[in-house]
């Protein structure tokens, strides 16, 4: 199923579609071992082919879920990525190193799963997965309105051994209530 192109809009930023034109970006700001190990996917030893692979796998929206680039809307830059898939669906995103801790985050998927329950009428839970030494994006979550539901541990493609991860959960009900 094809989705098509659409942009969000809050007061600070623009999400819209990743382009391979952002990979030099993904590569010099993402791939650094503090974003990259709280990820699943973010590697340290990518290549600009690996990077610009996993960005073509992005701009295929469907079966593996639709992402966005976050963008800061005073110059367009390119800052994080926020998107959701898998069933149930789950929440990802990430900000490279230098916008943490300025609500980008927070805002970023606030607009992205306000998007997603109003666009889809048959979603009602959304998953996301924080390791537990990334208290920031659990308060993130919990600020959205998720709760958590369970631990584990958790692999990221920047780390050598699986580490700690706790789960959380958003009901549409949950979500409607906390904004």
């Amino acid at each position: 199923m094809a989705v098509a192109p659409f942009t969000l809009r809050t007061e600070r930023l623009e999400l819209d579609a990743m382009t391979l034109a952002d990979a030099p970006i993904v590569l010099a700001e993402w791939g650094v071992p503090e974003v990259a190990r709280m990820t699943a996917s973010f590697r340290t030893d990518w290549t600009m082919d690996a990077v610009r692979d996993w960005i073509a796998a992005r701009l295929q929206p469907g079966a593996n879920g639709i992402g966005r680039a976050i963008r800061r809307a005073s110059d367009g830059r390119l800052i994080g990525s926020v998107g959701m898939g898998g069933n149930p669906p789950n929440l990802g995103y990430a900000l490279g190193k230098e916008f943490w801790g300025q609500g980008y985050a927070l805002e970023a998927a606030r607009a992205f799963l306000t998007a997603a329950f109003a666009h889809n009428s048959t979603l009602d839970i959304v998953e996301a997965g924080v390791f537990d030494d990334n208290p920031a994006s659990s308060r993130i979550l919990t600020r959205l309105g998720f709760v958590r539901v369970g631990e584990g541990d958790c692999t990221s493609l920047a780390r050598v051994e699986p580490a700690a991860n706790s789960l959380y959960r958003l009901t549409r009900k949950a979500f409607g209530a906390s904004q």
